[in-house]
């Protein structure tokens, strides 16, 4: 069996995960504006930082998170086993940090404050990953088309 891939599927899926995670981190910012801050709220510079921010954590969770993973294969199915999952929050607020350090407009003022930003982040972004693509009952909003 071949798998192919599908160039315009494949844009469609990052753009959906994009818009997600770029809505989820305004939310963020605007519940823990103390702690996780973005440029000043309306400004060019507001709106460059949240869709540069979102567009790298979306590539630090799907390309470095996964390597993360098989890197330290052992060591992460013990710490996951041991902390009964809780283990994919600390290194999605990592993530989360990480890419606060690669945006330096934005602030994320601790570790603690990156897993809450992670949190609301990882469910916003679920949110509209669910929304766009759920299946059945002929909704708007399926999969994209399989080029064949």
């Amino acid at each position: 069996m071949r798998v192919r891939w599908n160039f315009e599927r494949t844009v469609h899926q990052f753009a959906v995960h994009w818009a997600g995670a770029f809505l989820g981190v305004l939310l963020t910012a605007l519940l823990l504006d103390p702690y996780v801050r973005l440029p000043e709220t309306g400004s060019l510079m507001y709106w460059a930082t949240a869709a540069a921010f979102s567009a790298v954590l979306a590539a630090l969770n799907v390309y470095v998170r996964p390597l993360m993973y098989l890197a330290t294969l052992p060591l992460t199915c013990c710490f996951m086993v041991l902390t009964l999952g809780f283990g994919h929050f600390v290194v999605g607020a990592f993530m989360f940090w990480l890419a606060g350090q690669i945006i330096p407009p934005i602030y994320v003022e601790s570790f603690g404050w990156a897993l809450l930003g992670a949190l609301i982040t990882a469910a916003i972004s679920t949110s509209v990953t669910w929304l766009v693509f759920r299946r059945g009952q002929g909704e708007a909003g399926g999969t994209p088309p399989r080029g064949e």
